[in-house]
């Protein structure tokens, strides 16, 4: 077979190819198994002073008026900040640090978002059941869902 015949076979081939549709269950599937990869991959590399305390892990939200479409949630590898309209900041952890003082413990974490490195510093404590304050809003009680 000459060159110009392999191509004209290429060419054959192609020509006659039926499109091939993809449910939207195969789509929803090959998402998911894209994030789960990544995800993963993030952990794999997460370094040590990286690693968020259970207790933080979950979506939190206050009873206060004035943040009634606000909320933030910590995972293992993230913190995203729903700021109210539908808007979300997510951003990746990078190192978290914490001190104990009394009966509540100062975590700071770190995190990388597209534009900069940002810190959130906040009071996590459990005399009064599982509660964070913010450093700079501490009349401001956020629960878990």
């Amino acid at each position: 077979m000459s060159h110009g015949e392999d191509w004209s076979f290429v060419f054959e081939r192609v020509a006659t190819m039926q499109k091939k549709t993809f449910s939207l269950g195969k789509m929803t599937l090959a998402a998911v198994g894209t994030i789960s990869l990544v995800t993963l991959a993030s952990w794999v590399w997460q370094s040590a002073d990286a690693v968020v305390p259970v207790e933080l892990i979950g979506e939190w939200h206050t009873s206060n008026a004035n943040y009634s479409d606000r909320s933030f949630e910590i995972d293992p590898v993230s913190i995203r900040f729903g700021t109210g309209g539908g808007t979300v900041t997510t951003g990746f952890i990078r190192k978290v640090s914490a001190v104990q003082q009394g009966d509540r413990t100062l975590y700071s974490i770190s995190y990388q978002t597209d534009e900069s490195v940002n810190e959130v510093c906040l009071y996590y404590e459990t005399a009064k059941g599982k509660v964070i304050h913010f450093r700079n809003q501490e009349r401001i009680a956020w629960t878990k869902d």
